[in-house]
């Protein structure tokens, strides 16, 4: 594979002779990886989060309307994928059109929050393991990292084939479980009273369509596989395909937490790590209990392994451009991943999780995590009506794409404003990860004036 400076890439002959096609990812491993990147059992938390906010059927308009917002953008990652088919995906976009000091502004902070979340990700699966077998939730955290790193370092097939039996694995079984969940309450004649809640007030709607935004954080992310997908355009279909399986998912999720009797849910987030073991208690014994739970293991593995092959990718580029050493960038052609690049994410997400146990942070990863998705959605949406992704001026054009980026710093400042106890620690969060992105773009571009430096000073062989 061949890497541009910029961070985008092409895939050469060299991939199929060592892969073939059948190696490659099609549209399904495409689709699976990109919805199940962003349905980690976390989300669940951010969910029962809305409910709390405003509850009933308010939260699932919030979640479609956060889900027609990504459906937008990811028709502009449609077309900016196929202008630029890069490993580095939103990286090297907004490089293209803003530049790469700009770029590692708004995405690395993105990045470096997945790997955040990945901590809080872990923790539930060490509380899921503890409840299955008598070991200590650390340890069992540190489990589910070692062992997910390890199936995805084995190889791209092995990584996409698990993701997508994971993946729709749970799909069936949480929606039928709340299909099944919504049926008993409406039999009881309770499913209406429960769903049409008052009206909340629209800074707290504004701060529920912001918290949603977090739900689909990570589906984007498929974009940076279309150097190894068989078809880039499977990637364009996966890409607008899974913020519709996304919604539905999730939506059904929010009726059935809506459904659920008053006392069933706690009154606060912090009292409850994983809300999908109590919907299975509402709606049968414990063999579906034990059912749930494997499916929630399957989530965070499916969540976990999807970022791995995509943060993997991401890496491989700043090393490209050198903002991380060289040697991440090299491309293992058995595995078809950059092996080193998926060694620094392993310690990475061991070092986070060890941060969020220790203070306590599993809250204000999630709402820092809103912000920045939101912030990098705002600049993705602007960055596609300027070239080379917009091909002819269009002044329409242009305010859409402002409007839209607009609309998304809008929702970023709403989960701020509605953060209430959490606020000091998001903003901490914020202020760290947006500090080390200007960090490293100032080294990136120092290096880069040290490098045209050097090159103006070589002497001309053709004197």
């Amino acid at each position: 594979m061949n890497d541009r400076s910029d961070g985008t890439s092409e895939r050469g002959p060299g991939l199929r002779t060592a892969a073939g096609d059948k190696d490659l990812p099609g549209y399904g491993a495409l689709l699976a990886s990109a919805a199940g990147t962003a349905m980690a059992t976390v989300c669940a938390l951010g969910l029962f989060s809305i409910e709390r906010l405003v509850g009933g059927v308010w939260s699932v308009a919030a979640i479609v309307l956060a889900g027609l917002a990504c459906a937008v953008l990811a028709r502009s990652f449609a077309d900016m994928t196929h202008v630029l088919p890069s490993g580095a995906g939103p990286l090297a976009f907004i490089a293209r059109t803003l530049g790469k000091s700009a770029s590692l502004i708004v995405v690395m902070p993105y990045l470096l929050l997945m790997l955040l979340l990945v901590g809080v990700e872990s923790m539930i699966v060490g509380e899921l393991l503890a409840m299955l077998c008598p070991i200590p939730v650390e340890l069992g955290a540190v489990v589910f990292i070692v062992g997910t790193w390890g199936t995805c370092r084995a190889g791209i097939r092995i990584g996409y084939m698990a993701q997508s039996v994971s993946t729709w694995a749970l799909v069936l079984l949480i929606v039928g479980l709340a299909i099944v969940l919504i049926v008993e309450t409406a039999a009881s004649g309770q499913l209406g009273a429960r769903l049409w809640t008052p009206a909340p007030d629209p800074s707290a709607f504004v701060a529920a369509v912001g918290q949603a935004l977090f739900l689909f954080m990570g589906f984007e992310l498929v974009s940076c596989q279309v150097t190894v997908a068989r078809d880039k355009r499977d990637v364009s279909r996966a890409l607008q395909g899974s913020v519709l399986v996304l919604a539905v998912f999730y939506a059904a999720f929010s009726v059935t937490l809506s459904v659920m009797p008053g006392g069933a849910l706690p009154t606060s987030v912090d009292t409850v790590f994983v809300p999908q073991i109590l919907i299975a208690e509402q709606s049968s014994g414990i063999e579906t209990v034990l059912l749930v739970t494997v499916a929630c293991l399957a989530a965070s593995f499916s969540s976990f392994n999807g970022g791995l092959l995509a943060l993997s990718r991401f890496a491989q580029a700043l090393s490209v451009q050198g903002a991380l050493p060289r040697t991440l960038g090299t491309m293992n052609p058995r595995t078809l991943l950059p092996t080193h690049a998926l060694d620094l994410l392993l310690v990475l997400s061991l070092v986070f999780t060890a941060l969020v146990y220790a203070f306590d942070l599993y809250r204000a990863v999630l709402l820092a995590s809103a912000v920045a998705v939101a912030i990098m959605y705002a600049v993705i949406a602007i960055s596609r009506r300027r070239p080379p992704f917009a091909t002819t001026p269009s002044p329409w054009g242009d305010r859409i794409g402002l409007g839209l980026g607009l609309v998304f710093v809008l929702l970023a400042v709403g989960v701020l404003v509605d953060a209430g106890p959490w606020l000091l620690s998001t903003a901490s969060i914020l202020v760290f990860v947006y500090g080390a992105a200007t960090w490293s773009a100032r080294r990136l571009h120092q290096r880069t004036r040290q490098r045209h430096g050097e090159r103006r000073h070589e002497p001309n062989p053709s004197t």
